[in-house]
């Protein structure tokens, strides 16, 4: 379920007559309400105030790293450690494929939900999870592959 900002209530009633339009079957009712939900986001976004730009910054269904990554690439593996000391949850480095192109990628995992967002320390890395970038970006070097990073 969707959560939606004080500023977005235009929206969130759109979306809800549409998933009514949609029970109830009415295909026409539909169509005529995704045309009024793309005028509303237009309006919505178009002058926010600098505090609810904040607010949609730090939105709670916002993508983070794990999200892209998961979209973005095939076949990857996650690379876990620092190779001294410990697995730091809060920086995920992975290596796979983004088109034919293998590629590594490091970034930083904040969490869902309390026991995800305690595992990974609400995205605050510790030391070891820069060491484990820095040994990621010294193989990409090694390997001659690109890192994407995702913040």
């Amino acid at each position: 379920m969707a959560t939606y900002l004080e500023f977005e209530n235009g929206i969130k009633q759109i979306d809800e007559d549409i998933s009514n339009a949609k029970i109830k079957g009415d295909i026409h009712a539909v169509e005529i309400l995704e045309k009024n939900l793309e005028k509303e986001i237009s309006k919505t976004y178009k002058n926010l105030t600098e505090y609810q730009k904040l607010q949609l910054a730090r939105h709670p269904d916002r993508p983070y790293a794990l999200d892209y990554i998961r979209a973005l690439l095939r076949d990857s593996y996650e690379i876990h450690g620092d190779r001294n000391f410990a697995d730091d949850a809060a920086i995920v480095c992975y290596t796979g494929y983004l088109g034919a192109r293998k590629v590594l990628v490091i970034g930083e995992q904040k969490g869902r939900g309390t026991k995800n967002k305690i595992k990974r320390n609400f995205g605050m890395p510790h030391p070891e999870g820069y060491r484990k970038a820095l040994r990621i970006a010294k193989m990409a070097e090694k390997f001659n592959l690109p890192i994407l990073f995702f913040n």
